[in-house]
């Protein structure tokens, strides 16, 4: 069971029922950030534009695999949502094609993760890699 520490000190405990909710609007959240992304990227050209439809892009990818690995296994996942994943979309994906590779869910998972292409060679990886990987404020 996850716990749930309250500033007034009350620790709770989800229930299964809560756990899918709580899983499921993670997964409604980065579908809708995707929803954004593909509205506002029909609306003219600009940088700027392109970039927070990037971001964008990646909230989504973030949320949805955040989602499914919660609905997977809310207990195991849970608590390394912010550490060790964070922000990575790269350890979240690696760590999601684990978790539903096919010799785990009997043939109907995913193929594994092919090994993305430099950055310099074109392709996705080159529009998203800048936007997607954690940064460091300063």
């Amino acid at each position: 069971m996850a716990n749930l520490v309250i500033t007034t000190g009350i620790e709770l405990t989800l229930a299964d029922g809560g756990k899918t909710r709580v899983a499921l609007s993670m997964y409604r959240k980065g579908q809708a950030f995707g929803a954004a992304a593909v509205l506002l990227n029909r609306h003219g050209e600009s940088d700027e534009k392109e970039y927070v439809v990037l971001h964008l892009l990646c909230q989504s990818i973030e949320g949805v695999l955040k989602g499914l690995l919660l609905l997977k296994d809310y207990d195991k996942y849970s608590g390394r949502l912010k550490k060790p994943f964070g922000h990575n979309i790269f350890k979240i994906a690696t760590e999601s094609s684990k978790a539903f590779a096919k010799s785990k869910c009997k043939g109907a998972g995913i193929n594994p993760m092919r090994k993305a292409p430099p950055v310099g060679s074109g392709g996705h990886n080159r529009l998203i890699s800048p936007h997607c990987r954690p940064r460091r404020h300063v």
